[in-house]
């Protein structure tokens, strides 16, 4: 590889991959309605920008194929961690869709999320989009981009440490997750909660009354009247848990940085 003693080159490489690795995982960017030269010509005019304000002196010469193979994956796992944060406001938002459907009895009603590719509940769509659209409305896109800029200044090219700290940081943003799905999911699981219940206790103390014919419309008609007067806070909420997720980002970059 002759153009490994192009140091110049060589680096801008680098950036080209780690704002690919960003490009292919974060949402918006990387959703599968987003044709694959878009992610290309995306990545490819952010590595230009970015390109002329880094301190490409820093980068070291490497006169093997391997060391260079080596760092090019480190610098792609930096561009999808920063990604794979940012999903996990939107994978909380779907795993409280589903926990929303579940307990109204909408479980085997799924529609195509054109966004994620994948069949979901109906009120999991709902909740993708509106996470969505209050990430755009918040300039969460923007956010991603200024991490990716912030990431050079805490880890150069090819320096990045992924150990036990780092390690522990992903899996709480899994675990943020969870929390996540139950912060949204809230006011509707305590409602239908108590609802089922109720028909619970009811359906024992009179068994000659048709439970199902009574509690399945109940409790759909209660999941939506708490979704209609719940989704303004839901949406509040939104803005919050990306604030949150900038600060755990910042954390991780920390944790990776040498």
């Amino acid at each position: 590889m002759e153009f490994l003693q192009t140091p110049t080159l060589a680096a801008f490489l680098l950036v080209l991959v780690r704002t690919s690795g960003l490009m292919l995982i974060a949402p918006l960017f990387g959703d599968r309605p987003v044709p694959t030269t878009v992610k290309i010509s995306l990545a490819l005019l952010l590595a230009l920008v970015l390109f002329p304000v880094l301190p490409v002196q820093q980068f070291h010469e490497v006169l093997t194929t391997t060391g260079y193979a080596i760092i090019i994956f480190k610098e792609l796992l930096i561009g999808i961690v920063i990604g794979y944060a940012a999903q996990t406001v939107f994978a909380g938002a779907m795993m409280a869709g589903q926990l929303i459907s579940f307990q109204m009895g909408l479980a085997l009603a799924r529609a195509l999320d054109p966004v994620a590719g994948v069949q979901s509940t109906l009120v999991s769509v709902l909740y993708r989009w509106l996470a969505l659209m209050t990430f755009i409305a918040v300039g969460g896109h923007l956010h991603l981009l200024v991490a990716l800029g912030d990431s050079y200044k805490m880890i150069g090219f090819g320096q990045t440490v992924f150990d036990g700290k780092a390690l522990v940081l992903i899996l709480n943003l899994l675990n943020d997750l969870f929390k996540i799905a139950i912060r949204i999911a809230a006011p509707s699981t305590v409602v239908l909660f108590f609802t089922n219940s109720v028909l619970a206790i009811m359906g024992r103390a009179m068994p000659q009354m048709h439970i199902f014919l009574v509690g399945l419309p109940l409790t759909m008609l209660l999941g939506y009247t708490i979704l209609a007067l719940s989704v303004a806070g839901v949406v509040a909420l939104f803005p919050d848990l990306y604030l949150q997720l900038r600060i755990a980002t910042g954390y991780l970059l920390e944790a990776m940085s040498p």
